[in-house]
Parts: C-alpha cells; sequence; structure tokens
C-alpha cells in the first residue's frame, strides 16, 4: 500500500456505495438451525449474493461437475487443507455437518487458537472453529453421540482445531476430490481492514480504530462495547492481528505479511511456542519470492536482475 490516502478514498467509495453491507443477521439454507451469522457467510450455498450474502465483493463461483457437464474439474485445496483428517479416528463418519472429507495439511497456531480472540469474539464461536468432536458413525452404537478424546498429539493431524469456513460435503464424492464451494475472493469486512491499514499509515488512528470497531460490534452481537478499541491500540500489528480475527482460512497470510514487510518478525515471535521452529532459516530474503530463470532469459531486450539473496 504505496499510497495510503489514495487507497484510503478507494476504499471509501466501496464503502459509502451501499451496494455491499456486512452480514449482522441469520440467513441463508441454515439459517433457522444452530449457528450464526457470521458462520452463515461459509455455508455451502450461501455465497453468492443472490444467496443473501450482501458482504460478497468477488466471488468465484463453482459447479458441481455431477450436476453441471463442465463444471469444477480442478482441485483447489482449501478444503483438504484446513479441514482435519477426523475420518481416520474409528467411530468418525463423513458428514455434512463435519465439513467432508479432509486432510489436516494446515494446524492452527497456539497463538491463533489461544491468545488471538477475547471472550464472546462469535469469529472464535465452536460454529467458525471447531476444537472438539461428537462420535457420529451410528453404525457404531457403543460410541455413537459421546464426546472424542483426545489422544497425544492428537490435535495435531486427525482432530486439529481448524477453521470451519471450507467445510463442504458432496455424498457423491466422499472422497472429496472436487471443491465444487464458491470462493468468496473479496468481501466487505476486509475492505474495512485494508481501510484501517491505509488510515494507520496516515497517522489517520481515530479513523482507524472506527474502521475496526465497525467490524468488532459485528463480532461482539449485543456486547459492542467488550470488543471496542481505541485509538491509542491502533498500530500496524493491531490492524494484522485483526486480519487473522476475520480473515484466518481465507487470506494469502504469506502475500499480507510480505507486502506489509512483517513477515520475518510476526512469523518467529508468534510461533516461538509450538514446541519447534518453524520458521528456522526464515530471513528478509523471504520477503521476495526468486524470479524465475526462464524469464529472466526471455527478457533479452533488458537486464532483469534476480531479487536479493536468491542466485
Amino acid at each position: 500500500m504505496d499510497k495510503p490516502d489514495l487507497a484510503e478514498a478507494q476504499l471509501q467509495s466501496i464503502i459509502n456505495s451501499g451496494r455491499f453491507k456486512l452480514v449482522k443477521g441469520r440467513y441463508g439454507i441454515q439459517s433457522t438451525q444452530p449457528g450464526d451469522y457470521y458462520h452463515d457467510m461459509f455455508i455451502y450455498g450461501n455465497q453468492r449474493r443472490v444467496q443473501g450474502n450482501t458482504e460478497a465483493i468477488w466471488v468465484l463461483e463453482q459447479e458441481n461437475p455431477n450436476t453441471v457437464v463442465g463444471g469444477i474439474t480442478d482441485n483447489p485445496q482449501h478444503r483438504r487443507v484446513w479441514g482435519a483428517a477426523y475420518h481416520n479416528v474409528p467411530g468418525m463418519a463423513l458428514s455434512d455437518s463435519t465439513g467432508g472429507r479432509a486432510l489436516g495439511r494446515l494446524r492452527l497456531s497456539n497463538w491463533v487458537l489461544y491468545e488471538l480472540y477475547k471472550p464472546g469474539d462469535i469469529r472464535n464461536s465452536p460454529y467458525n472453529i471447531r476444537r472438539r468432536y461428537v462420535y457420529n458413525d451410528a453404525s457404531k452404537p457403543s460410541t455413537f453421540g459421546k464426546p472424542v478424546p483426545y489422544a497425544g498429539a492428537d490435535t495435531v493431524f486427525n482432530l486439529a482445531p481448524h477453521t470451519t469456513k471450507w467445510y463442504q460435503f458432496d455424498p457423491n464424492d466422499t472422497f472429496g476430490y472436487a471443491m465444487i464451494k464458491d470462493m468468496v475472493l473479496m468481501r466487505l469486512g476486509e475492505t474495512y481492514l485494508l481501510l484501517a491499514e491505509a488510515q494507520v499509515k496516515q497517522g489517520k488512528l481515530e479513523a482507524a480504530a472506527a474502521s475496526i470497531n465497525t467490524l468488532r460490534e459485528r463480532a461482539f452481537p449485543g456486547y459492542p462495547g467488550v470488543g471496542k478499541v481505541s485509538s491509542s491500540e491502533m498500530t500496524l500489528n493491531f490492524v494484522l492481528d485483526e486480519r487473522v480475527r476475520e480473515l484466518v482460512g481465507e487470506e494469502n497470510r504469506r502475500m499480507t505479511l510480505m507486502r506489509t514487510k512483517t513477515l520475518v518478525e510476526r512469523a518467529t515471535r508468534l510461533n516461538g511456542n509450538n514446541g519447534f521452529n518453524p520458521t528456522r532459516g526464515l530471513s528478509n530474503t523471504h520477503l521476495l519470492m526468486p524470479i524465475p530463470l526462464t524469464e529472466i532469459q526471455l527478457n533479452k531486450d533488458a537486464v532483469l536482475e534476480q531479487n536479493p539473496g536468491y542466485n
């Protein structure tokens, strides 16, 4: 964000247009079932504006190849990556309420799970971050309906706590190859976060706090004062923290941290309590990616220099 003043004006124009509104009430195909309005945004069938998602700005619509000829044929990895491999646990069966088949390739950090959210933040409700399971295989009556206990290190893979944003289950595809869920690439919640970032960079801290509080009033239903923040709290780090609370599992986090040049500091500081060192070798070199050799060779009319730190 090299021109925060220009960015602020553009983001304000999106907000002021009135075309998009934060989702603040139950809607969609499961609105009468247990849940909350933040969770409603991520239920399969609730992503499009015509389906009631007033927050969606840009949606990449997917079609189920089992029902639409020429539907999605590639394999986006969001569901497999973010969900847990609970189906490996005896007594657990694939289901819609548990998000279908996933592989547990990512684990939310201890910082996210235990330190990031204040009590009462709806974005950390059991509907949005699953931490517990109940045995759901009716063919095993001895365990059916009972809580699934954690055993040893089983919070890392099979029963890893995870965001439910990518839950999706197709009974015609129990292996879970295709991801037929629409992908919300831009929504109004992130617009407020980008606006707050631009305002912080200009020193407009009261305005930044107001932008953040717009989201936090939604995040703390019935208790807006609990989550309210002040101008004295407005820093780039706070905005980046709030991006995790609001956008975990949605944004490309690495790109955000590279863009803000905070990758090394934040990754090192916030991952030091996981019992291992996932940031070993991380340096400022990684604020940029290497330029592919093929691109350097094809650039025959001028010298295209490799980014620093790469040979």
